[in-house]
């Protein structure tokens, strides 16, 4: 049973790395982000800008292959769409999702009340025309100083329902919706995991080896013929076989505790 210990170590490690470097990956939404609207107190230009840095965050959450704005722009002179990219009405915007050539569409908008900045942004189904998500948030202060932040937001609200994540948890003391990030494995996981499995393969495969030397040494003992013989051949021969079967229990015990190490990260991050 001991000697089945470096191939068990080995269909361990392989078949965890194999799964984590081998596991599907789910297929991002194809959007689009139109331009937002605004009401006075936002310029078109300021509006164009926002609309841009909402864009880059929802890339930067890795939940959706966004297409450019360059690109959209393009598509929409080819197919000599009339109307502006902010549309108004549901038509409009289900009309241009599908000359886009996406599945879903982002619209948002921006009111100022008081000291807030109301935002409101929705993912929309181009194929059926459903809201498929809205997320509305407050931010207080003027806009250079809460757009960001709202983007940022907003970008990961959406991404965690792209992902299948359930919504974030507000606090009751705050208007601000606080998103987590989507959990990724740690960067260091997959080399520690390939450095233990290493280490434990050098350690069966070199117990194995001393535990075929101890076998060879113990079978030179018992063979060997010691009458008339100084005693000291008999010891030293017999010293042999101890230090063979002592590497041969080191080395098997530290891949056991390479595998211990492997359990523990694998399930632990």
């Amino acid at each position: 049973m001991i000697r089945l210990f470096p191939i068990l170590f080995i269909h361990f490690i392989a078949s965890n790395l194999w799964a984590q470097t081998t596991s599907p990956t789910p297929k991002k939404p194809n959007i689009a982000v139109l331009n937002f609207s605004g009401d006075a107190t936002v310029t078109p230009e300021q509006l164009a800008f926002i609309t841009g840095e909402f864009a880059s965050e929802l890339t930067r959450s890795e939940a959706f292959t966004v297409l450019e704005r360059s690109r959209m722009k393009d598509i929409l002179q080819e197919q000599n769409f009339q109307q502006s990219e902010i549309c108004n009405s549901s038509e409009c915007k289900l009309q241009m999702g599908q000359m886009l050539g996406v599945d879903n569409l982002v619209v948002g908008s921006m009111v100022r009340f008081g000291p807030n900045y109301a935002f409101r942004v929705e993912y929309l189904d181009v194929a059926t025309g459903v809201i498929l998500k809205t997320v509305s948030f407050e931010k207080t202060g003027e806009l250079h100083q809460v757009y960001r932040t709202a983007c940022q937001e907003g970008a990961s609200a959406l991404g965690r329902f792209a992902n299948g994540l359930p919504d974030s948890v507000t606090t009751p003391s705050s208007t601000t919706p606080v998103v987590s990030s989507t959990y990724k494995r740690p960067g260091w996981k997959f080399p520690v995991l390939a450095g233990l499995a290493l280490g434990g393969v050098v350690c069966g495969v070199a117990g194995l080896l001393e535990h075929q030397n101890m076998t060879a040494e113990r079978k030179t003992y018992n063979n060997a013929d010691y009458t008339g013989r100084p005693v000291t051949e008999a010891n030293a021969q017999w010293d042999k076989v101890v230090s063979a079967e002592s590497a041969r229990n080191i080395l098997w015990s530290a891949g056991a505790g390479l595998l211990a190490a492997g359990l523990v990260v694998q399930f632990a991050f």
